[in-house]
Order: structure tokens, then sequence, then C-alpha cells
């Protein structure tokens, strides 16, 4: 018991690590390490990022993909769907929907008129996420909401803005 406490500690406190080195490499106009030759262009100054939307993505007609997606569904709902401020922000996709190619499971931190709760959200939701969703089976797009809101940036939010966890998958950017 003492050993299998100690790994599930582990697991976590990696997520974590994780967390806090993506934060600090996506929000930041610095590099990581001084002697890495990566330099991050400038932020764009008139975009603010407001919320994220994680796209967990199921293989098509797949029932136990999607009984585990619904179990996710659950989950998450218990442990977020106070956060929510929209009907919906949790969801579940049967088929694909907007530029997504494949049916899944949604999760939505968007509310507009509070970013830092939804900023203090990700790393949590992020961390569940790399913890209990099998990356490889289930591939998920992590991905900004910026405003001011336009079919420039929803394109850039879906793709230069976005990060994969397991494979990247397709994406159909014109129904965007």
């Amino acid at each position: 018991p003492g050993k299998k406490k100690f790994k599930k500690k582990m697991k976590f406190f990696i997520a974590c690590l994780l967390c806090i080195c993506f934060i600090l490499f996506h929000l930041s106009n610095t590099s990581v390490d001084a002697s890495l030759t990566m330099v991050q262009p400038p932020m764009d100054q008139n975009v603010t990022i407001y919320g994220w939307h994680f796209h967990i993505y199921m293989v098509p007609n797949d029932q136990k993909a999607y009984d585990r997606a619904h179990q996710w569904y659950e989950v998450a709902k218990a442990k977020w769907g106070k956060y929510m401020v929209r009907e919906g922000s949790i969801n579940i996709f049967d088929k694909p929907v907007g530029p997504h190619t494949l049916p899944m499971l949604q999760i939505c931190l968007e509310d507009p008129n509070d970013a830092d709760k939804n900023g203090k959200l990700l790393p949590e939701v992020l961390a569940w996420v790399q913890l209990n969703v099998d990356l490889m089976k289930f591939p998920t797009l992590i991905h900004p909401l910026t405003t001011p809101f336009s079919d420039e940036e929803e394109l850039k939010d879906h793709t230069i803005r976005a990060f994969w966890a397991g494979n990247r998958q397709l994406l159909n950017t014109e129904r965007l």
C-alpha cells in the first residue's frame, strides 16, 4: 500500500511539474533556458486568453471507448461542473462537430467574466487528463479561447496556439 501511494503521489507531482513547465513555456516571452537558441515571438498584445478547451478524441464506433468517455464525463461533471457557466461546458459528441473529425469528450473552461478562474483550473484539468486518460488511445487537443473573437483568431487557437497530448489528429479547419 505504501509503494502504491508513493507512485500515485509521484505521478501527481510529475503531472503538476509538466503543467508548470507548460504554463511557463507557453505564457512567457522569455526562453526556458538561456542556453537554448529558441526564441518565442512576441505575444500579440491585442489578444487575451479567457478560457481553454480540452477535446479528448475517441475512436468512432468503439463501444469501450464511448463507455470510457462517458465515465470521464461523469467524473469531469462532478469535479468541475460547478465552475461551468454555460450548459454543455462538459459534453460528449458522438459524431464529428466543427473542425473536429472524430467523436470526443469536450471540457470547456470558458467563463469570459472570470479568466483568472479559468487559468487556475487549467493545471488541475491538465493534470487529471495526464493521469487518467490513455493519451495513446484518446489523443487530446488543448487550445486557448481568445478575444477579440474572429475567424482568424479561432483558426490560430485551434492550430498554432494549440498543443496535443498523444498523437496529433486531423482538423477540418475549413469548418472554423
